[in-house]
């Protein structure tokens, strides 16, 4: 599986191109909006041993997956690339402060044929995506 990492100064999420949903990487709902999504399944770094979204189309097979791989050998980039499934993984990275820097990881995987145009671009003069949002 390809991983393909995503800059969150510029892509904020996708829009579904079967539901028209707007999955946002930060929405704290967002287990709430991916049913029936093209996300067939999100990988946390902070809990990488679980789909992080129960009921997608690869968390069992992500579940297995994982539970049989070299952990202390692998990367998780390394696992995931592993994935015996076609599609491919958006790596989103955040971070912030807490009692120091936090960072975390999570993948959205998704079809290898997602259209450019699913991606909402950040802050982009003239994006219907962003101006709705102001």
């Amino acid at each position: 599986m390809k991983i393909e990492h995503i800059d969150t100064d510029e892509i904020i999420g996708i829009r579904c191109p079967v539901t028209g949903k707007r999955i946002l990487w930060d929405d704290e709902y967002i287990s709430d909006v991916l049913p029936g999504t093209v996300v067939l399944a999100v990988i946390t770094s902070l809990y990488p041993e679980e789909c992080a979204v129960e009921g997608l189309p690869l968390a069992a097979a992500w579940n297995q997956h994982y539970a049989s791989a070299d952990t202390r050998k692998l990367t998780l980039d390394e696992i995931v690339e592993a994935i015996p499934a076609s599609g491919k993984a958006l790596k989103v990275v955040s971070g912030g402060m807490a009692c120091g820097p936090v960072c975390d990881v999570t993948y959205f995987i998704v079809p290898e044929e997602l259209p450019e145009e699913c991606f909402i671009q950040a802050d982009v003069e003239g994006n219907p995506e962003t101006e709705s949002e102001k």
